[in-house]
């Protein structure tokens, strides 16, 4: 796999880089964290 084309100094480029992720490997961690993120945002409108 290619490196990052873009390079910024103070950050490592890594030699070897995590595979992707499986189908739905972090769905309900998102989906949890969304569900908490909106009913903050629903008692912060009332």
């Amino acid at each position: 796999m290619p490196g990052n084309p873009i390079k910024i100094s103070g950050y490592p480029d890594p030699a070897v880089r995590a595979g992707a992720p499986e189908l739905d490997q972090h769905g309900a961690a998102l989906r949890e964290e969304f569900a908490a993120v909106q009913s903050s945002a629903a008692g912060a409108r009332q």
